[in-house]
């Protein structure tokens, strides 16, 4: 007799989990859609629409005023760097670059 009311608290577990999944699923069911086709062509449009400055060969070369890298080192304090503790100096900085230049906080490689 005691078997009993141990499979009955494991049937009510699977039909808690089946009810469960059941809901993730009518939920998933729910969630809008967008059919291939028009993600594609967005992407496309996106893609064809938005200067990319970092592939020069296709959009030509940046104006200084339209770069959007100058326009970040500008804005922001470029002696200083992010830190989980708070800014730190980039003399500091054991992972910053050693070279000098305008704004060593964005150059890319």
């Amino acid at each position: 007799m005691n078997s009993r009311p141990h499979k009955q608290s494991m049937s009510e577990l699977k039909l808690r989990r089946l009810t469960e999944h059941n809901q993730r699923l009518r939920e998933d069911l729910a969630r809008p859609r967008v059919r291939v086709s028009e993600a594609s062509q967005s992407l496309i449009r996106y893609c064809k629409t938005t200067k990319d400055h970092l592939v020069p060969s296709v959009w030509g070369p940046v104006n200084k005023s339209e770069d959007p890298l100058i326009r970040y080192c500008k804005t922001t304090k470029d002696h200083l760097v992010p830190s989980v503790w708070g800014p730190v100096g980039k003399s500091d900085d054991p992972y910053g670059p050693t070279g000098g230049g305008n704004c060593s906080c964005c150059s890319i490689q």
